[in-house]
């Protein structure tokens, strides 16, 4: 993960509200921490597993923040 993919990335996701420079640039300098192995292994984790709207209700009690 390189600074040009989180700004790919921060240009590509949509924040419902305003969020302080500082904490972005915080959270963009942590994920340059993170070693290029497990972002490929959550993406591939997160392409693999079914939807949550195909697998069915949900059926213990749930907090949905």
């Amino acid at each position: 993960m390189t600074a040009q993919d989180i700004e790919n990335l921060h240009g590509a996701l949509p924040l419902l509200h305003e969020v302080p420079t500082k904490f972005l640039e915080a959270q963009f300098a942590s994920m340059l921490t993170i070693p290029t192995q497990v972002w490929r292994k959550g993406f591939k984790g997160l392409v693999a597993a079914t939807p949550p709207l195909e697998r069915g209700p949900i059926t213990v009690p749930t907090l949905i923040l």
